[in-house]
């Protein structure tokens, strides 16, 4: 007994401190995961989820409003408060594509696709919760404008994590906080098909995403990060004449919809109407159209409307 505890000690001395390798390793080699967690942003409401994974590529996603699952051949999306689904083929970057968010970024190490830092530093022993865990924090790019924490088991596996961005010049804080975590282990096909619930109805992509504009930023985020797309924002005036002539020209025509939809939510913001997010976000002139990660922090700004080919070739190139 005492041979088999020393053996358990120096193994856990030679494994060394925790490193984001060790997290990316530890996902990477599991056959199959499982974990129930929170995230919330400091300051507003949280979102509970439920996720399991399965080797090569399949992932079932719950949250308080849709559930998500990849088969390994299909795409299910069901939403929860509407009793609607779609269904569409699943491509190779489809899981990739929907864990590329701040709520599910840290699960992608286990298909392989490596969570990187820079500037990595060890936090030692930090009790979270009543949980010894070794922290280990990082950029998450180069430019050193977002950090995240990881706060890792024995296992070697988050079971705590935080990260800081800046969202339109506001320093904001996602926590996400599990209550299990289940590595390997046998999940088998079931725990990816999807058993439409009574009463639910199946409809097009089109019909349950596509022509829906959110006048709420923070409603569009939490809409963007359970399914995986970026945001398109409109920041308009009602007495900005280039404002209604983008609306006519491009916005409110269904090609729109129809060609930006899988990739993007749309957002529309009347400046005066929500002066605190157009300061946030330091707008001036209208119409101003911006493209938003899932986490609200901004990928590509574009100042006034031209021509519909003018506004269409800069929009496309991230969507489409």
């Amino acid at each position: 007994m005492l041979t088999n505890l020393a053996a358990l000690g120096l193994a856990l001395i030679a494994r060394g401190p925790a490193t984001l390798s060790s997290f990316n390793e530890a996902l990477s080699n599991a056959t199959a995961f499982e974990a129930t967690y929170k995230a919330q942003i400091v300051g507003q409401s949280a979102t509970n989820y439920k996720i399991a994974l399965q080797k090569p590529n399949k992932a079932r996603i719950e949250t308080n409003t849709m559930i998500w699952i990849a088969d390994g051949t299909q795409i299910t999306k069901y939403d929860k408060k509407s009793k609607t689904y779609f269904k569409t083929d699943q491509t190779p970057d489809a899981i990739k594509k929907q864990f590329n968010n701040s709520d599910l970024l840290i699960w992608n190490p286990f298909f392989k696709s490596t969570l990187k830092g820079y500037n990595e530093k060890s936090l030692g022993t930090v009790n979270r919760k009543g949980m010894d865990l070794e922290g280990v924090s990082a950029f998450m790019d180069e430019s050193k404008t977002r950090t995240m924490s990881l706060y890792l088991d024995g296992d070697r596996v988050a079971r705590q994590a935080q990260f800081e961005w800046k969202n339109g010049g506001k320093a904001e804080i996602l926590i996400l906080d599990t209550t299990s975590v289940k590595l390997n282990g046998t999940l088998g096909d079931t725990a990816f098909a999807f058993n439409a619930p009574d009463g639910s109805k199946e409809v097009s992509f089109a019909d349950m995403e596509g022509a829906k504009w959110y006048t709420d930023l923070e409603e569009a985020k939490r809409a963007a990060s359970a399914s995986g797309r970026k945001i398109f924002v409109d920041f308009f005036a009602t007495w900005c004449g280039p404002c209604k002539r983008l609306a006519a020209d491009v916005l409110d025509k269904p090609e729109f919809g129809e060609k930006m939809a899988k990739s993007m939510v749309f957002c529309r913001i009347d400046v005066d109407e929500r002066k605190d997010v157009a300061q946030a976000y330091n707008i001036e002139a209208m119409p101003t159209q911006m493209v938003l990660n899932a986490d609200g922090s901004i990928i590509a700004t574009k100042v006034g409307y031209g021509s519909p080919d003018d506004f269409w070739g800069w929009i496309t190139q991230y969507g489409n």
